[in-house]
């Protein structure tokens, strides 16, 4: 796990099946993608599937974030890869 300003990226490995599940949560201006295209430049994945994952959803639908004291973060900031 790698705690970054107002976000983490983490990874869980199943060497057994020959997999790597990734989870890369950002806020603010932080695009994952960037982590992404990081990890793939240092390690080979082969085949890739990304799955986008809203966060703190409520009941309406809409997202709904709570924020730690200080935090600048807009609900439409945050991003789950």
């Amino acid at each position: 796990m790698c705690l970054l300003d107002e976000s983490h990226c983490s990874a869980h490995c199943y060497a057994d099946l020959g997999l790597i599940a990734l989870d890369v949560f950002t806020c603010g201006d932080t695009d994952p993608n960037d982590v992404l295209r990081y990890i793939r430049e240092e390690i080979d994945l082969g085949d890739v599937s990304i799955l986008e994952m809203p966060r703190f959803p409520i009941p309406n639908g809409q997202p709904a974030l709570q924020e730690p004291a200080g935090s600048h973060c807009e609900a439409d900031q945050v991003i789950a890869l």
